[in-house]
């Protein structure tokens, strides 16, 4: 008879295993796929600059 804390047989899958590999894939997958996007539109980027550029035109100090 099995306890609580006792390993799971050799047959059975591991559920929390399934559940790491999701949480270290779907990062990974999220970081090519922003990769891709940008490498593919480039004009995004320089928009982003100016307007972050542009937030920070009158706090710049001499």
């Amino acid at each position: 008879m099995h306890g609580p804390f006792d390993k799971s047989p050799n047959g059975e899958p591991n559920i929390y295993q399934n559940w790491r590999m999701k949480l270290v894939a779907l990062p990974l997958l999220l970081a090519i796929a922003l990769i891709g996007f940008v490498i593919s539109h480039p004009d995004v980027g320089r928009r982003v600059a100016d307007g972050v550029q542009t937030g920070f035109a009158g706090t710049h100090r001499p």
